[in-house]
């Protein structure tokens, strides 16, 4: 299910990044493509959390980031496939994670026995990472005891 909230995420932050306000957005469209009514209304909570929290928005943030990107070392390529990263860029650029954040979860996947990490590797441990406030001191935790059958 973690996964399937940080999609609903990039989904709505690549709209924002496109000036479409949340409020303009059709929501319709995510429940089209599977996602639940508790699932849409977690991400937006999230969405709403974070991005309050912060003095600029995250769209905002990502428009005047630095030119500033990571390369791979050859031992994280041979690990870490070209699919996978570049959906941690782009979670990087839309402001979801930070340099921080990116390198916290590079240092995850390298100590892991994974052979070779997909894209589907990668969502889990972005997701738990996210959601479950993992990186950067975050206090904050999806958890199942939350009630979010309503979209906000």
């Amino acid at each position: 299910m973690q996964e399937k909230i940080v999609d609903i995420i990039v989904f709505i932050l690549r709209k924002m990044k496109k000036e479409i306000h949340l409020k303009d957005i059709d929501m319709k469209i995510l429940a089209k493509k599977g996602y639940t009514p508790n699932e849409i209304s977690t991400a937006l909570s999230w969405l709403e959390e974070n991005i309050s929290r912060k003095s600029k928005s995250t769209i905002e943030k990502s428009k005047n980031k630095t030119n500033a990107f990571r390369i791979l070392h050859n031992i994280e390529r041979g690990v870490i496939n070209s699919e996978a990263f570049g959906y941690l860029i782009e979670l990087k650029e839309l402001g979801i994670i930070n340099d921080v954040e990116t390198e916290n979860i590079i240092d995850r996947l390298m100590a892991s026995e994974l052979l070779v990490v997909s894209i589907e590797e990668m969502k889990a441990i972005v997701s738990s990472f996210i959601l479950e406030g993992k990186i950067s001191g975050r206090n904050f935790t999806i958890s199942p005891s939350h009630n979010f059958d309503t979209i906000h």
